[in-house]
């Protein structure tokens, strides 16, 4: 081939590829959701896919089927089988596209052979709850189902007669099978959110991945690499998002930049992968995000997307065409959306903030781009002047997302924005303005704070951002207003400090921060700070509201004669925490804290966590004891189960705790040497129809070496929390907890306990 023809050929290759990138450009990241079709009737669910040989035709089905053939301008509708209104599944046989495949929730496989104009049942009694039918890619008369409650099904004659192929996976949410290797098939769960791999074609499945979810709604083969593949999960916000697996997904991990939150529907490019969709769903909806580079970065479409709209199914054809399948929550509609070039201008920055560079004539401003997906940054602008909303000068700063701005006045107040420009010079509105004064000298360490220690005190403060940051000086003082001492011989290069050999003494602190010239900052905020000193002997901490004096609701004054009686043999001191809050300062000075809540609302302990911690770590001792003493560790479950990194786990010593809610607890059954069993006070039963049992305690399941004091003691036996675990000691600090409110219990008995 000549020359000229090589040289022809590649410029038009080119050329080809620079328009294929611009147009993905310009119709994703420039557009709004356009609605195309209503789709009345759609109720819970309604689905989207396009045809696989010809781009220009869509498919669209919830209440009725619709089909374009002009890129979803224009559609015609056919009626479904009666009742027949949740569709979350569509798929387009790939060697005759007249035959096409639905389901729904309730639906079973409906096949038609005319593209859409008539139907016939082929499977029934199944159901389906998102992207779930596929075709064997190498063998395209076997096609597999993975139903909602009965296994995978599977079809050897183009779908017309179906069998039951495996039952290991009870419960699909999706199906998604290998291109490249049609043995492989991926299924999501429609409960506990797990992800199950066959390869065998469907006969045997193993767990690969498992989320503390409800479900796996999506799953996506990126078409250029096989091994790439995506997940979507929907149902707490501890694990929604999208899962990625780099391995043909034998391994998954969460997708970290995706903050898109729960997630439903999913789409990859098939022609530009590195451009994915994923959509919004429950207390996202009303969104979609969109990556332009496989994932690493994303930013957010809403505009013309109803604010309730579940995206229950995206598409994108290889003409870079987009589509959503969407209804309003709370409603019975429909509608499939399209995403459409707007031409608007590019969204501003956000974020925008400056540090000081130590000069006193210069400043270093940094933005982020819009997290609304938005025209592509040609360059960014940075405008400032001495008067709000009036910018004199401005430095144009590039693609770059910060810039040197120079030529300011010292210790002069500057108002700063910033614009971004698309590369047809089309000008964002201003960021957020901000204020500014140079100075030469560093600026003032922020957040000062401590972590209590044994006569010691952990000192940490913010990192300041000045960019000649040399270090910190730490002073203390007696008093809060003159007096101060520097601690440091050298320049500190770390936001931390520990001050040991203390007393039991109030003391105040402040930080500067020195520049690499030696000018100092002016002051942090002062610190006033008590150590941990363990000098006194016990401290009762009520908790226990103040009622009107009745069995159900005591009185403060009740709470207190019965806890001054069980002490009274100890030395003691009283503080209401109802009241006045839990004043570290004050806790600290004690060897021993029994912190107890006689009322059934959510103890404020775990609020008091950290100090907990470096109070138990100091050696001190707490007996911790309530009605409801484990509420706010559980976040308002009635179980949970902790681990490493929890104050529940690692200092109280709880592998899980569950809330028994039957008016069953009649003893604290002792089951320790030196213990004796505690009852129930029956004359102090909160409601008569308790017949002088109690309801709302907690029982536990200690973590190794842990030691059991007492039992949950039931009237009824065979109760699921009796014989359990309701007081332990713990191994690692000193710390007793038990489960259940000591008023309420055999004052005598108690005592002796």
């Amino acid at each position: 081939m000549p020359c000229s023809i090589l040289s022809s050929a590649s410029g038009l290759f080119h050329a080809a590829l620079s328009f294929i990138l611009l147009m993905n450009a310009a119709l994703i990241a420039q557009s709004r959701w356009e609605e195309k079709i209503s789709l009345p009737g759609g109720g819970g669910q309604v689905a989207v896919e396009i045809n696989p040989h010809n781009p220009n035709t869509v498919y669209a089905a919830g209440g009725v089927f619709a089909i374009s053939r002009d890129r979803g301008e224009t559609w015609t509708t056919t009626s479904l089988p009666a009742n027949q209104i949740n569709i979350s599944t569509i798929t387009v046989h790939p060697g005759d596209t007249n035959t096409i495949f639905i389901g729904g929730f309730n639906t079973g496989v409906m096949k038609s052979i005319d593209s859409g104009q008539s139907w016939t049942t082929v499977l029934h009694d199944v159901g389906f709850n998102g992207r779930s039918i596929v075709v064997d890619p190498f063998h395209p008369d076997t096609l597999h189902a993975g139903s909602l409650r009965h296994g995978l099904y599977s079809s050897y004659d183009r779908g017309q007669t179906w069998f039951a192929s495996s039952t290991t996976v009870i419960s699909f949410c999706c199906l998604a099978i290998r291109s490249d290797s049609s043995n492989v098939l991926l299924g999501g769960t429609f409960q506990n959110a797990g992800i199950h791999k066959s390869s065998d074609f469907g006969k045997t499945w193993r767990l690969v991945a498992k989320r503390e979810a409800a479900e796996v709604p999506v799953i996506v083969f990126d078409p250029d690499i096989p091994n790439q593949v995506y997940a979507t999960v929907y149902g707490t916000s501890a694990d929604e998002g999208v899962l990625v697996s780099g391995d043909g997904g034998e391994t998954w991990s969460s997708l970290e930049s995706f903050n898109g939150g729960e997630t439903w529907s999913f789409a990859v490019n098939p022609s530009a992968p590195n451009i994915l969709l994923s959509g919004g769903f429950s207390r996202t909806a009303g969104s979609s995000f969109y990556s332009k580079d496989r994932g690493r970065s994303w930013c957010t479409i809403k505009e013309g997307l109803p604010s309730t709209a579940n995206t229950w199914m995206m598409a994108i054809s290889p003409n870079h065409n987009a589509y959503v399948a969407a209804n309003e929550a709370g409603s019975n509609r429909g509608a499939v959306f399209k995403l459409v070039n707007t031409q608007a201008p590019p969204n501003p920055p956000q974020r925008v903030q400056a540090r000081e560079t130590g000069t006193g004539h210069s400043a270093l401003v940094s933005w982020q781009p819009s997290e609304i997906c938005s025209a592509p940054i040609a360059l960014y602008r940075i405008l400032y002047g001495q008067r709000r909303g009036v910018y004199t000068d401005s430095v144009e700063a590039g693609p770059s997302l910060q810039a040197l701005v120079t030529g300011l006045q010292e210790g002069v107040l500057h108002y700063l924005t910033a614009v971004a420009l698309d590369n047809m010079n089309r000008r964002s509105a201003f960021a957020v303005e901000i204020t500014f004064t140079p100075r030469s000298a560093p600026f003032a360490p922020q957040a000062l704070a401590a972590r209590h220690g044994l006569l010691q005190a952990k000192l940490y403060w913010r990192q300041n951002e000045d960019l000649d940051l040399a270090g910190y000086h730490v002073y203390r003082s007696a008093s809060p207003i003159a007096g101060f001492a520097k601690l440091n011989s050298a320049l500190l290069v770390d936001t931390t400090y520990v001050d040991y050999g203390l007393s039991s003494a109030r003391y105040y602190y402040k930080v500067t921060a020195v520049d690499s010239t030696g000018l100092e900052s002016p002051a942090s905020n002062i610190l006033s700070y008590r150590p941990i000193a363990l000098e006194r002997g016990v401290l009762l901490i009520d908790e226990t509201r103040d009622g009107n004096g009745s069995q159900a609701s005591p009185s403060d004054a009740q709470v207190d004669d019965y806890y001054q009686r069980l002490l009274a043999s100890f030395e003691f001191s009283e503080y209401d925490a109802r009241k006045s809050g839990a004043p570290y300062d004050t806790l600290g000075l004690y060897r021993a804290l029994v912190w107890h809540h006689d009322d059934p609302t959510n103890s404020a302990a775990p609020g008091s966590r950290e100090f907990m911690a470096d109070y138990l770590a100091a050696g001190g001792k707490l007996l911790l004891s309530g009605w409801n003493v484990m509420g706010g560790f559980m976040l308002g479950a009635v179980s949970r189960t902790f681990t490493a990194g929890d104050f529940a786990f690692d200092y109280l010593q709880i592998d899980t705790t569950w809330k028994t809610s039957e008016v069953q607890f009649a003893a604290a059954t002792a089951v320790a040497p030196n213990y004796n069993d505690v009852h129930m006070d029956s004359l102090k039963a909160p409601i008569p129809q308790w017949n002088g049992l109690l309801r709302d305690v907690y029982v536990f399941a200690p973590s190794a070496g842990a030691k059991v004091l007492f039992n949950y003691s039931a009237r009824d036996r065979s109760y699921l929390f009796h014989n359990k675990p309701i007081g332990f000691s713990s191994s690692r600090h000193e710390v007793v907890v038990l489960g259940m409110p000591l008023y309420f219990m055999q004052e005598e008995e108690a005592r002796a306990a």
